[in-house]
């Protein structure tokens, strides 16, 4: 059997975004996220996604969480409350055969600069 790396990736990091969001348009954002780091590990030589899960607090107590296990996947957000909110804080966790964590943590850091341009927001961990 091949020996493959895994590469694990758990940490909080905080969007503060401009103006305030809907939940559906923070899961939105989130989907994108997610998305882009399952098919960036997939681009970085991943043989298989064993899951990329986040859950999800706003500055108003609410709560969700979703996951995917590959980048076609659209993560099932589950969770309660509906205030607006312009900042949330996201626990991920990410675990990945075939590349290290060192990748892992640069992928997901890549990601967040991207979405961070693409959709206006401030982030820090």
């Amino acid at each position: 059997m091949e020996n493959l790396n895994l590469g694990i990736y758990d940490g909080q990091i905080t969007f503060q975004f401009m103006d305030l969001l809907s939940i559906r348009q923070s899961q939105e954002i989130l989907t994108v996220f997610l998305k882009q780091i399952a098919r960036e590990s997939l681009d970085a030589g991943a043989k298989l996604i064993g899951h990329i899960k986040c859950f999800v607090e706003t500055e108003h107590h609410c709560i969700f969480y979703g996951s995917i296990v590959s980048a076609d996947d659209i993560p099932k957000w589950k969770g309660r409350g509906d205030v607006d909110s312009s900042k949330i804080v996201i626990k991920l966790n990410a675990l990945v055969y075939g590349i290290n964590s060192k990748e892992m943590e640069l992928i997901v850091e890549k990601n967040i600069s991207s979405l961070s341009e693409r959709f206006g927001f401030y982030y820090f961990f």
